[in-house]
C-alpha cells in the first residue's frame, strides 16, 4: 500500500511537472522572440484555464480515490500538500511569464533578474491562493487579472473539497 501511494505522488508530481513545463516553454519561446507578445499572451491564459479545469477535476479525482480507498489521514494530507504546491508553482509560472511579456501587468514587483522576478511569483501565487491579498504585487491589467482569478478559484474550490473530505476522515475514525 505504501508503495502504490508513493508511486500515486511520483505520477502526480509528473502529470503536474507537464503542466509547468509547458508554461516554461511558453516564456523560452517569448524570450527567444519566437512568437508574438499577443500570441504568447493567448497561449498563456488558454493554459492557465485548460490547467484550472485540470486542477480542479483532478484534485476531485485524487481526494475521492483517496477517501474511497480508505487511505490514511497521513496520505490524504500529503495527496493535497503536493497538489496545494504544484497549484501555486504552476501559477507562479504563468505569472512569471505574463511578467516577463508584459511588466506594466503588475505593480511592486522589485526584483530585476530572472530568479528573483520569480521568487516574487511564487510569494504572489502563495498569498493568492490563500486569498490573503497583502496588496504589495498587484495585478494592474486584465490580462493579469484573469489567471489570478482563475487561482483564486482553484484554490476555494480545492479548499472546500479539502474539508469537506477531512471531514469524511473524522467521521471514519
Amino acid at each position: 500500500m505504501v508503495h502504490s501511494f508513493r508511486n500515486e505522488i511520483i505520477e502526480l508530481g509528473a502529470q503536474h511537472a507537464v503542466v509547468i513545463s509547458i508554461g516554461l516553454l511558453v516564456f523560452l519561446v517569448d524570450k527567444f522572440e519566437g512568437l508574438s507578445d499577443s500570441t504568447n499572451y493567448t497561449i498563456t491564459i488558454s493554459w492557465a484555464v485548460f490547467k484550472s479545469i485540470y486542477f480542479i477535476f483532478h484534485n476531485f479525482r485524487s481526494i475521492t480515490k483517496i477517501v474511497g480507498n480508505e487511505r490514511s489521514f497521513n496520505h490524504f494530507i500529503a495527496l493535497v500538500s503536493v497538489n496545494i504546491v504544484l497549484i501555486i508553482t504552476s501559477f507562479a509560472v504563468d505569472y512569471f511569464v505574463l511578467y516577463k511579456i508584459y511588466p506594466q501587468g503588475f505593480k511592486g514587483v522589485l526584483a530585476s533578474d530572472d530568479l528573483s522576478v520569480l521568487s516574487e511569483m511564487l510569494y504572489f501565487s502563495l498569498i493568492t491562493f490563500t486569498t490573503t491579498g497583502f496588496g504589495d504585487i498587484v495585478p494592474t491589467a486584465n490580462f493579469a487579472r484573469l489567471p489570478v482569478s482563475m487561482e483564486i478559484i482553484v484554490g476555494f474550490v480545492s479548499t472546500i473539497f479539502i474539508i469537506s473530505n477531512f471531514s469524511n476522515f473524522k467521521n471514519n475514525d
